[in-house]
């Protein structure tokens, strides 16, 4: 089960400090933009997230469930992904339940 996600003061400020490191290249390389078209709306949206890499895949995972991140990304089916001054488009595909077995010890902090 996923954790329960509350967006606190903590969290806001912590995601604008990773989002403006990200945009100057010195966050963790495993720190990207995310740049999603809203579903409704239409309006870019970008969150900071980790980008987890396992067997030469790339894994945006969810730890606190269906968030509206993972809702717009499933509608829009393509993305943005933003690190410093390098940008490049990216085709979003959910990954069916039983695959996703290979990157839970990644996210678990946990190596094979």
């Amino acid at each position: 089960m996923a954790k329960t996600y509350r967006q606190t003061l903590i969290r806001r400020v912590g995601n604008v400090v990773i989002s403006r490191a990200v945009s100057l290249g010195i966050a963790p390389s495993y720190y990207v933009l995310l740049s999603i078209r809203g579903r409704r709306s239409g309006a870019e949206r970008t969150i900071p997230i980790r980008l987890m890499r396992h067997d030469g895949q790339e894994w945006f995972v969810a730890p606190y469930g269906v968030r509206d991140w993972v809702r717009n990304a499933r509608a829009a089916g393509e993305a943005v992904v933003r690190r410093g001054r390098r940008s490049r488009q990216v085709r979003l595909v959910e990954v069916p339940r039983p695959s996703r077995r290979p990157c839970w010890p990644l996210t678990c902090g946990r190596s094979r």
